[in-house]
């Protein structure tokens, strides 16, 4: 396989991205013209899944760590899992400032696409083939750079949601260090030289790919 890093910016260009201006939900927040139900629906289901993040980073640097030429990487998927740790709290600070409760958020249904994505990522780290995980981590870490900082600063331009101007820490913390993330984690990806693991890797950023717009029902 050539370079797995170019591989998955192939697919995001192609799958992940032309999808995203059409969407009913990503595209009004990435102009920053989304309604408040819109958002508040957009913030729960990002809490729904980045909550796992840490306890699957951590399944991952656990199984990496048992093969002996992936230690490094398992002290990669810690590093991962310390930085994002917490951002699930991002996401519940931005609610509590649209006025929005946690009872109302328990009682938003995790979409399909989210309990999908959970699911996929709990095999991969369990499997023969953890390497897999920072597949969706990268997928991830490039819409946090090349997204997430357009759609925050158009909802603060634009948007009429009352206390909007309090409400986009999540999107705000991802555009300021994903990406420094996104050039760490590359780096380490083109490293990666067994074909099995390669496969892996492309085959998680293709999936995180095809589910992430789902993520968001309208």
């Amino acid at each position: 396989m050539p370079d797995v890093v170019n591989a998955i910016n192939c697919i995001i260009r192609a799958r992940l991205n032309p999808r995203i201006p059409k969407h009913p939900v990503l595209g009004p927040l990435t102009r920053g013209t989304i309604r408040r139900p819109g958002y508040v629906s957009y913030l729960a289901q990002t809490l729904r899944y980045v909550s796992w993040t840490p306890r699957l980073l951590f399944v991952g640097a656990q199984r990496l760590s048992e093969i002996e030429e992936y230690r490094d990487l398992a002290q990669l998927c810690l590093v991962k899992r310390s930085e994002e740790t917490g951002h699930d709290a991002w996401a519940r600070s931005d609610l509590e400032a649209l006025g929005v409760d946690s009872d109302t958020v328990q009682r938003i249904q995790r979409s399909p696409a989210v309990g999908a994505y959970i699911a996929w990522n709990r095999c991969i780290v369990a499997s023969d083939r953890p390497l897999g995980i920072f597949g969706a981590a990268y997928v991830l870490e490039v819409l946090g750079d090349e997204w997430a900082g357009v759609a925050s600063s158009n909802l603060r331009r634009r948007s009429r949601i009352p206390g909007i101007s309090m409400a986009t820490s999540f999107l705000d913390g991802h555009a300021g260090a994903d990406p420094d993330h996104c050039a760490i984690l590359a780096q380490r990806l083109r490293c990666v030289e067994d074909p099995e693991d390669q496969e892996a890797i492309v085959l998680s950023a293709r999936v995180t790919c095809e589910l992430f717009p789902d993520f968001f029902p309208v």
